[in-house]
């Protein structure tokens, strides 16, 4: 079967409205912009595009034994009262439980940026496929083995410095990471249980020539994801 979900969001417009119809009071970035404020505090303006696409492929007579694949496409782009701010909330992260495999939420991207200080890597564009191959062990055992590509980027300069963790159409694909990994599921009638096991296979983050990692991290160097229900 197929699954198609696409989402715009768009907020901000009518307070930006009211702003100007009624002089709202402003204050100065530090990023030089000036922009509106309401009860004190500067206010988000912003529109926002998801889609997301899978395919699930039964491979012969067993229901359990299904190829699935999935795309999906991240972007927040902020506009009017600010140019440069969006809530947390609305920004896109890396790894996890359902997309990058091979790192923990929040460990992967912006980009290639390396050395990085933040809790939490985020940026407001998120571009990320999967495969995965799920086949039945014994009752209601089963497992999986899976390819995840991906990563989050910026779209400005002005949101991010480092030029390494914003997008660019030439080398978004040298950001590119990749995981492989294994999984195991227990359907409990009600609800499905998740462990997956993701190993970095192809970090941006590391030099051109030492991208591809699969044999360097080894075990030690492996996520591992625990949920409920399939990641797509």
């Amino acid at each position: 079967f197929n699954y198609l979900q696409a989402e715009v969001k768009l907020a901000g417009n009518l307070t930006r409205a009211m702003a100007g119809v009624f002089n709202f009071p402003t204050v100065e970035m530090p990023t030089g912009e000036k922009v509106y404020e309401v009860f004190g505090v500067p206010f988000s303006q912003f529109a926002k595009f998801n889609v997301n696409y899978s395919h699930h492929l039964q491979l012969g007579q067993n229901e359990a034994s299904v190829l699935a694949w999935r795309v999906y496409f991240g972007l927040t782009l902020p506009y009017g009262n600010s140019s440069v701010q969006l809530p947390f909330s609305e920004m896109y992260f890396g790894g996890g439980v359902n997309y990058e495999r091979g790192w923990l939420a929040y460990d992967l991207g912006p980009g290639s940026v390396q050395g990085k200080t933040n809790s939490y890597n985020i940026g407001n564009l998120k571009l990320t496929a999967s495969v995965e191959y799920r086949f039945p062990v014994y009752r209601s055992l089963h497992a999986a083995v899976f390819c995840d590509i991906g990563n989050v980027w910026y779209t400005s300069s002005k949101m991010y410095s480092d030029p390494r963790g914003v997008f660019s159409i030439d080398r978004f694909y040298k950001d590119l990471s990749v995981t492989l990994g294994l999984g195991i599921r227990y359907d409990f009638t009600y609800f499905i249980g998740r462990v997956d096991v993701g190993f970095k296979t192809v970090d941006p983050t590391l030099p051109r020539a030492d991208r591809f990692c699969l044999f360097r991290y080894g075990i030690s160097g492996a996520a591992l994801q625990f949920a409920l229900a399939y990641p797509f």
